[in-house]
């Protein structure tokens, strides 16, 4: 069986995520100069954009695959897999400090990483009529 996708779809999710990490990295540098109100503020936002960067990537990139059945979605797992990089995104932005620390960096990276794998996953999960099953 030979993979289709609608390339309009995986492009524009692409650049749905580099957008959202520019944003990202906008708020991260602004973070590291801001204190109290403002930098909880900063992370907020740089937690969003990124973990909505991250699901907006997954879920159109699935949209634009020929899956060969009609694809509808499990609410709950669909709601999780929306969830996820963005608690995933807070607790990395909420790591992030002013001090350059290579333990620190890998253990956010970890973080992040792990939940792109795990909503990945979910998002399988999340399809209904997919025979496939991740867990």
């Amino acid at each position: 069986m030979e993979a289709l996708y609608n390339w309009e779809l995986v492009i524009s999710s692409v650049v749905m995520a580099i957008i959202a990490s520019f944003f990202s990295f906008h708020m991260i540098q602004n973070m590291q100069v801001s204190a109290g109100k403002n930098k909880w503020l900063y992370i907020m936002l740089g937690t969003i954009s990124i973990g909505l960067g991250i699901w907006t990537m997954q879920f159109i990139d699935k949209l634009g695959d020929d899956l060969y059945f009609v694809a509808t979605y499990h609410t709950v797992y669909t709601l999780l897999s929306f969830l996820l990089p963005i608690i995933a995104s807070f607790v990395a932005f909420s790591m992030k400090d002013k001090q350059r620390n290579v333990s620190k960096a890998a253990a956010i990276s970890i973080v992040v990483c792990l939940s792109i794998f795990i909503i990945y996953y979910i998002g399988i999960k999340s399809l209904k009529g997919n025979e496939y099953d991740g867990f």
